[in-house]
């Protein structure tokens, strides 16, 4: 636990000595997939779906594998260590549309990974507080609460953005986007998904699944 905590503190506090390169995130974040597939055991079933040609990114490897390892780790636990976890990338357009709403973010092609959950999701409050320093709602022990500040962090320092969404019942969804390199923007020979039309699927997947005997209240979030 000093040593987790010890890393993260240099992590929030930006003294860690980054490396960023030129990199296809799909590498990335798939080469981790045997080790996700440890951490969050045998009764969760692990769900990678990989979009060719998303374009590349500038950034820090080891501060990409932290981002999905933290993620993984919260849906793990959310899930009572029993469920569906899905890890998918893909490349999206934010247009002059989006841009609008969000204060901050620059319209282009960014290069998007999502983890969703089926777990126990987060109401209004949690949600709103999650990227908080020190901020867990895990039992004492269990949590720094430097996860997702560290996520928060590292995304802004690579000039990307948070988005995240939770129903309580029914699960939680993050998604990172990151702008893909001029180099390789444009590049892929699939038309770009919009954000509004990714959005809306994501409610779409929720709005079919069962809501139990409770009245689920969906919570949306974003983080520049």
């Amino acid at each position: 636990m000093a040593a987790t905590l010890t890393k993260q503190l240099l992590a929030y506090s930006r003294n860690q000595v980054l490396q960023p390169v030129i990199m296809d995130l799909n590498q990335v974040l798939f080469g981790t997939e045997h080790i996700l597939k440890l951490i969050v055991g045998k009764n969760i079933n692990l769900k990678c779906i990989k979009t060719s040609n998303i374009g590349q990114v500038m950034a820090d490897p080891g501060q990409l594998e932290q981002i999905v390892m933290n993620l993984v780790i919260n849906a793990r636990d959310a899930m009572k260590n029993c469920g569906m976890l899905t890890i998918e990338t893909s490349m999206v357009e934010l247009d002059a549309e989006y841009v609008r709403q969000h204060k901050g973010v620059k319209a282009g092609q960014y290069a998007l990974f999502a983890v969703s959950d089926n777990g126990c999701g987060m109401d209004q409050e949690t949600v709103s507080r999650i990227f908080e320093p020190f901020f867990t709602t895990k039992s004492s022990g269990k949590g720094t609460g430097l996860g997702l500040s560290n996520v928060r962090e590292i995304v802004k320092h690579n000039r990307g953005h948070i988005w995240v969404y939770s129903e309580s019942g029914i699960g939680t969804t993050f998604k990172i986007y990151l702008p893909v390199h001029r180099s390789s923007a444009s590049v892929s020979s699939k038309k770009p998904f919009t954000v509004s039309s990714l959005e809306k699927k994501r409610r779409e997947a929720l709005a079919v699944q069962p809501h139990g005997r409770t009245t689920c209240t969906a919570v949306s979030y974003f983080v520049n």
